[in-house]
């Protein structure tokens, strides 16, 4: 039987006070909040104040622990004096929650953007680094899609182009896909593949010593306005070690609140200068950066996928279903013009 909209959110929440009576906590209120893409979010009001709750996406094709990801790498970053972040307070694996300080905070519009966010960012991610041989840091995985050698660049982009061609629908909007895929984006992703294949150590992986400690889908789409003008960075889903050379290009392509191109190069200099120890990153950066342009491209048309579309419809809280596959294609587009124009790259 399917359950309505309405029927699926009441189940979400009634899951959410399960949790609290388990934690012998009684919600005051349970309201669901806006903004989430992949999951349900709530805020959870106590007699002691607000806490946010967090109702993760599950789906058989998708088995990464995503509550147990953000909470451990939270708890462990909270733990060694990293702030900016919420705190992790509880969570039920059980039922798929998990249970964070409550952030008051607006998400922020482009003209936000200056030198002190992306201090506030570059300052986090510099964190992270520092933290990546810490006692408790080798208990963190791989972050999701993580890159530690070129041929992962490769493996993945090979991965979610074959997805693409094998299970999107084959209606108006499959058929607009289908002709971006063959005569666009294929041959770019055929192209950036060759230049990775040819390079020297294409399948030989970094030192672990390398490797940092990643939020992994990081930037201002994932982040708070605190009313002190400060930054919260949210969303830890998908963290885990990963190439820092990767963290950097992550969190310049990110395309919902991008750094603009000046702010994004100082940035860029910055984390370079600041990651001084690792001599052959500016290079490896300048490399992979159009393989990660262009998995945004294929991340961007997951909206044609059944698991992206099963995704988008737990995580809506209004009744309306909405087709976002022309809005979705359409941004495709535009990140692969950005990544033939390497003079719009901020390295």
């Amino acid at each position: 039987m399917v359950r309505s909209e309405t029927e699926a959110s009441v189940g979400v929440d009634q899951v959410v006070r399960s949790t609290l009576e388990c934690l012998d906590l009684t919600a005051l209120s349970v309201a669901p909040l806006d903004g989430g893409k992949n999951n349900r979010v709530y805020r959870v009001d106590l007699d002691s104040g607000p806490v946010l709750a967090k109702a993760y996406f599950q789906d058989p094709r998708d088995r990464r622990g995503r509550l147990q990801t953000e909470s451990g790498m939270l708890r462990f970053l909270w733990d060694n004096g990293v702030r900016g972040i919420p705190q992790p307070l509880a969570v039920d694996l059980e039922r798929n929650v998990g249970f964070y300080t409550f952030v008051q905070g607006r998400r922020p519009a482009p003209e936000d953007l200056d030198s002190g966010a992306t201090e506030a960012l570059a300052r986090l991610l510099i964190e992270m680094w520092e933290l990546r041989q810490m006692s408790g840091a080798e208990a963190m995985g791989a972050a999701s899609e993580a890159c530690h050698r070129l041929a992962d660049h490769v493996r993945i982009l090979d991965r979610r182009l074959d997805r693409l061609h094998c299970e999107a629908a084959e209606d108006g909007p499959g058929e607009s896909l289908r002709e971006f895929l063959s005569g666009e984006l294929g041959p770019a992703v055929q192209e950036v593949e060759r230049n990775l294949v040819s390079r020297d150590g294409f399948d030989r992986p970094l030192p672990s010593r390398k490797l940092t400690l990643s939020p992994s889908d990081h930037g201002f789409h994932n982040a708070l306005i605190t009313p002190d003008g400060g930054w919260v960075f949210l969303d830890f889903e998908y963290s885990g070690r990963d190439d820092p050379a990767k963290m950097i290009a992550d969190a310049c392509l990110q395309p919902a609140v991008p750094i603009p191109t000046e702010l994004g190069r100082q940035f860029v200099s910055d984390m370079l200068r600041r990651l001084g120890g690792e001599t052959d990153l500016a290079r490896r950066l300048r490399l992979i950066y159009p393989a990660v342009g262009l998995k945004w491209c294929l991340i961007f048309l997951n909206e044609f996928l059944p698991v992206g579309a099963r995704r988008r419809l737990y995580s809506r809280t209004s009744e309306r279903p909405v087709d976002r596959r022309p809005e979705q294609l359409d941004l495709a587009r535009k990140m692969l013009r950005h990544i033939q124009d390497p003079t719009v790259w901020p390295i």
